[in-house]
């Protein structure tokens, strides 16, 4: 009777992250911040659009932390719970604590992190902010050798609470494909749909004749990594200037993900309506195809006008102006802000 452990984090370090089986593309520099960014605080959000890796970044992390915590770095997937009062007992399950005490499932929880040294990834937090703030509240004041990487489409919202934008990758603007002369792999968005579709079509490679085709097939997506992959797998069916011009309807077209993804990872059209189902008020928060002539059909917008290339729709972020390449920005909240 009371509370048993039953589960191990195994050899890597890690527990409950899928292990890869693609490639990991680029984000050098996300990496690094969020290694700096956890050095300096306990709760660290990764946020950004639907699709946009936040997920696969936080995996690629972990494996590379494993070493600075002796207790483990746990994945906990809250992608496919509907109820927020279940946060607790997801964790719980994760960490493989077993209660027949009778108290209250998160109480335990917090009790058995309190002399615990681990890393906690909260996956796909969006759905149930209300609920995590709370674990973080309850978790963050009593347990000081635990840290918190949280991935969600918005902030929690909780003191302390470091934010990193995850932006899509990198393409080059048209003006810069006419002028010509860059490298390749200096854009990762170009990298990653080589890689994807090497694995559809062996032996595919960005070529000079090719390369216009990949560029605006990729600025066209806006570098936006589930996108893009989603393209490369339809390169069984289609030739590569066939889903250049076909891209005017890209919800219809960009099907076909991977049958283990969660749902609304297998095509481009689920990804936005559960951005637009989260937002309540009509307005997709997250990824947004933005439907205005005067965008020139650069498409997959964020918050509205975010991710456009267009003059008129650039905004400033972070200090930065952001126009057509990644870019990482952070900062710290407090409540309310």
């Amino acid at each position: 009777m009371g509370v048993k452990v039953v589960a191990s984090f195994g050899a890597r370090g890690v527990a409950g992250f899928p292990v890869e089986t693609t490639s990991f593309v680029d984000r050098r520099a996300e990496l690094a911040e969020v290694r700096r960014l956890l050095s300096v605080g306990r709760l660290l959000t990764l946020t950004g659009a639907a699709g946009v890796g936040k997920t696969r970044l936080a995996v690629r992390l972990a494996e590379r932390l494993s070493r600075a915590f002796p207790d483990g770095v746990w994945l906990v997937s809250l992608a496919t719970l509907q109820d927020g009062a279940l946060v607790p007992h997801a964790v719980a399950d994760v960490l493989g604590i077993r209660d027949d005490t009778g108290g209250e499932v998160l109480d335990v929880v917090v009790e058995y992190l309190r002399e615990r040294r681990l890393l906690l990834a909260l996956d796909n937090c969006e759905h149930v902010l209300d609920a995590c703030a709370a674990l973080m509240g309850a978790i963050l004041p009593r347990a000081a050798g635990v840290r918190v990487l949280a991935t969600s489409r918005h902030r929690l919202n909780v003191i302390g609470e470091y934010l990193l934008e995850v932006s899509p990758l990198g393409v080059p603007v048209l003006e810069e494909l006419a002028r010509g002369g860059f490298a390749v792999k200096a854009f990762p968005a170009l990298e990653l749909f080589a890689d994807r579709a090497a694995t559809v079509v062996p032996g595919f490679k960005t070529t000079a004749g090719n390369l216009g085709h990949v560029v605006r097939l990729c600025h066209r997506l806006d570098g936006l990594p589930l996108a893009i992959e989603l393209a490369a797998v339809r390169l069984r069916s289609h030739s590569l200037e066939q889903l250049v011009e076909r891209l005017d309807d890209r919800y219809r077209l960009l099907t076909g993900g991977e049958p283990t993804a969660l749902p609304r990872h297998r095509t481009l059209r689920a990804a936005m309506d559960w951005s637009y189902e989260l937002s309540g008020v009509g307005v997709a928060v997250g990824v947004r195809r933005q439907l205005r002539p005067d965008c020139g059909g650069s498409g997959l917008c964020r918050g509205g006008h975010r991710a456009c290339r267009c003059s008129r729709h650039r905004r400033r972020v972070g200090g930065q102006v952001r126009s057509g390449s990644a870019s990482v920005t952070a900062r710290r909240s407090g409540i309310g802000c």
